[in-house]
């Protein structure tokens, strides 16, 4: 059987979504952070770990998204 998350079947955001103030917990591969909304892995462009950030979703795939980071605080 397979166990299926029901955020691979419903991500909580959308192409489009303004998400705000949220702390990069962790620092990507490609110069990005990588913030866990509601659960949800979402790369940021531009950001590093420690950052709380605002950004723009640009994409979203079954197991994680992409965001435009548009302020750090």
């Amino acid at each position: 059987m397979i166990d299926i998350d029901e955020k691979t079947l419903n991500p909580p955001v959308q192409v489009g979504d303004v998400i705000r103030d949220q702390e990069v917990i962790n620092s990507g591969k490609k110069d990005d952070g990588v913030v866990k909304y509601e659960g949800f892995i979402i790369f940021v462009s531009d950001c590093s770990q420690g950052d709380i950030v605002s950004f723009e979703v640009e994409k979203v795939l079954p197991n994680f998204g992409i965001g435009k980071r548009i302020e750090v605080d």
